[in-house]
């Protein structure tokens, strides 16, 4: 059971992390910060943040 629990964490979280950190070293997220300024309106964890009503930033 134990081994069943450490496999799931790995899938769920570890891997996901991994995979982030190795995306944003190579470059697939470095474009966004191109300007070295905050984008008005994005939202690192929701693309569609913007066009969300809670968002009550610029649009």
């Amino acid at each position: 059971m134990e081994l069943v629990i450490a496999a799931v964490l790995l899938l769920f979280f570890v891997f996901p992390l991994f995979g982030g950190v190795l995306a944003f070293v190579s470059g697939a997220i470095r474009p966004r910060f191109h300007h070295g300024k905050v984008l008005s309106g994005w939202h690192p964890l929701n693309p569609y943040y913007k066009l969300s009503p809670y968002h009550f930033g610029k649009r």
